[in-house]
């Protein structure tokens, strides 16, 4: 699966997501976000077991269907750069994802952990 979102609208979703995903958690799971892509939206959900708030892409594109679960700080990292380049996410394994991102005229490309999917709180 490959996910590229517009830095603009990852920076929007994750400022909203902030508010729900608790900095520290007894369970890891709950400090991470869920990127899902089916038929028909990309959708980025973060929890706290009491609220559920969910950010539908309007602009990303996407290569294939599936979920991954990325840090929500891991995440505000990329958002942070000043490029206006997209982020591109490549689920190399359920827990091994592969982000391009740009640092100044250079494409970065770095790997991230991820949560098992299966450890995300049914609703």
């Amino acid at each position: 699966m490959k996910i590229t979102l517009p830095r603009k609208e990852l920076k929007e979703a994750l400022l909203g997501l902030a508010r729900v995903v608790p900095r520290k958690a007894t369970l890891p799971v709950l400090q991470c976000v869920r990127l899902s892509v089916d038929e028909a939206f990309i959708r980025m959900t973060g929890t706290d077991l009491d609220q559920t708030l969910t950010y539908r892409f309007t602009e990303a594109r996407a290569e294939g269907t599936g979920a991954v679960l990325l840090n929500l700080e891991d995440l505000q990292l990329l958002a942070k750069s000043p490029s206006r380049e997209p982020v591109v996410f490549r689920v190399i394994a359920p827990t091994d994802v592969e982000v391009v991102s740009q640092v100044g005229e250079q494409p970065v490309t770095h790997h991230i952990s991820a949560e098992s999917v299966d450890e995300w709180p049914s609703a």
